[in-house]
């Protein structure tokens, strides 16, 4: 079945057997920096937990009824100015309220996720390069149920550009987050509704050799893993249980060369292998009970 076409989106989708397998070709303003790049990504991470049932509501929804909840303290974030406080403090006047279990839970939800978007830094997609930044949703990533896979060959084929501060640049970096946003939604909302279970961020790039041996007793040959992940040799996802893969094919909006055009290990001899962010979260179904009840 072929869905409507839509602006922007070259949108293909097969089913085979009981998986739904889709593909889409997204466009991202150029030039490419690893800081929009990343952003983009931690974007579209935060869209896909809240469309794909993880999370009750939006990212912003979330903590600012946590804020409003438990403080902005409780969460481990800056203290918001009094001039900007949309309701009273809880400290002030008072002895403090007791949070609740599920304010609890919520709480450790926005924690996880914040500690994910964490390790997808400028720093992870300029020295790791990965190919591939992936999201599985499922009790486990070995047998994931849900796969959102964005491929990077063509993002980083001529290299991230560096960064430049300024307005344009830092307008640059607020669009990106929308456009990957916007440009992923008719392929993620086609998606058969999903249910509340894990999120687990990975990662595929080449193993870097620091000239170490794996007879010398403190290391195999290879650098450490990027901060915040592990690898996974011999990794490979088992599909036979997956129910949506949706696969986004991410290049530069001036680039029109197609994706057999470029291998991921072109120019690059490195092995490359899976890695798994430490870092998961365990889904939520509902704020009720936490600020608003979102």
């Amino acid at each position: 079945r072929k869905p409507r076409g839509t602006a922007g989106v070259a949108d293909s989708r097969l089913l085979i057997g009981a998986m739904e397998r889709t593909r889409a070709d997204v466009r991202v303003a150029a030039p490419v920096t690893a800081e929009v790049m990343a952003h983009a990504l931690r974007e579209a991470v935060k869209f896909l937990l809240f469309v794909r049932q993880q999370m009750p509501s939006s990212y912003d929804e979330l903590r600012a009824a946590l804020v409003d909840s438990v403080g902005a303290e409780g969460l481990g974030l800056p203290s918001q100015p009094e001039a900007n406080s949309v309701s009273p403090d809880p400290n002030v006047g008072g002895k403090r309220k007791r949070v609740t279990s599920r304010e609890r839970a919520a709480t450790k939800l926005f924690k996880e996720v914040e500690k994910l978007l964490g390790c997808l830094t400028p720093e992870l997609l300029r020295s790791s390069r990965p190919t591939e930044v992936a999201l599985f949703l499922g009790s486990t990533p070995n047998r994931p149920k849900e796969m959102f896979v964005f491929s990077l060959v063509r993002v980083q084929k001529n290299g991230y550009q560096p960064w430049i501060q300024s307005l344009d640049a830092e307008k640059r970096l607020g669009n990106s987050g929308r456009r990957l946003v916007r440009e992923c939604l008719p392929a993620v909302a086609s998606a058969p509704i999903g249910v509340t279970t894990k999120a687990f961020l990975m990662m595929k790039a080449g193993v870097c050799l620091n000239g170490g041996t794996a007879n010398d007793g403190t290391n195999d040959g290879t650098d450490p893993p990027p901060p915040g992940f592990l690898p996974k040799r011999g990794f490979e996802p088992n599909v036979k249980h997956t129910k949506v893969w949706c696969d986004f094919c991410i290049a530069p909006k001036d680039d029109d060369a197609r994706d057999s055009a470029t291998s991921p290990d072109a120019g690059d001899e490195r092995e490359r292998i899976w890695y798994q962010c430490t870092a998961a979260v365990k889904g939520l179904k509902t704020l009720k009970g936490v600020g608003n009840g979102l």
